[in-house]
């Protein structure tokens, strides 16, 4: 299995193959900058080895710097190269524990929005840029599948 930093330069290197060609094609700037930044995402702080947080030092959890610790409740419900480590499965698990993750200080902003009467405006992408920004994340996280060994034609791994 490649290491850490193997997968973030092969990530990294593949974004430039994929984002060129875009650009060269003209695809709008407004559908390539979520793209990349959900293949960041899946790049530099969300990735299938966050698995093993709370066991070796991991670059991603280190990405999140103070808040990388958050990422160590994990390891109580799955264990290395298990659900995180399939196509389906795996992203939405991540995905959902990040939206929890999220979730809980939004939600005290937004009690303290009730209590002070202030508008607190929280701008929401539309689809199009979700959309794009999702196709990108898992992009990354499936190369880092691939590079892992692990096939998406294998059943079990979906």
């Amino acid at each position: 299995m490649p290491s850490g930093d193997l997968h973030t330069g092969v990530n990294l290197l593949a974004l430039v193959g994929i984002a060129g060609p875009l650009a060269a094609l003209h695809v709008a700037q407004d559908l390539l900058l979520p793209l990349a930044a959900g293949y960041l995402v899946g790049t530099l702080l969300i990735t299938p080895d966050l698995d093993l947080a709370g066991h070796v030092r991991v670059r991603a959890r280190r990405n999140w710097g103070v808040w990388g610790d958050l990422w160590r409740p994990l390891n109580l419900f799955v264990r290395h190269r298990g659900v995180t480590h399939t196509y389906v499965r795996g992203p939405l698990l991540l995905l959902g524990y990040a939206g929890v993750l999220l979730a809980l200080p939004v939600a005290a902003l937004l009690a303290v929005d009730r209590v002070l009467g202030v508008t607190l405006r929280v701008p929401t992408p539309g689809g199009p840029l979700l959309a794009a920004a999702l196709a990108g994340y898992l992009i990354a996280y499936w190369l880092h599948l691939w590079l892992d060994g692990y096939r998406p034609w294998n059943v079990r791994r979906w």
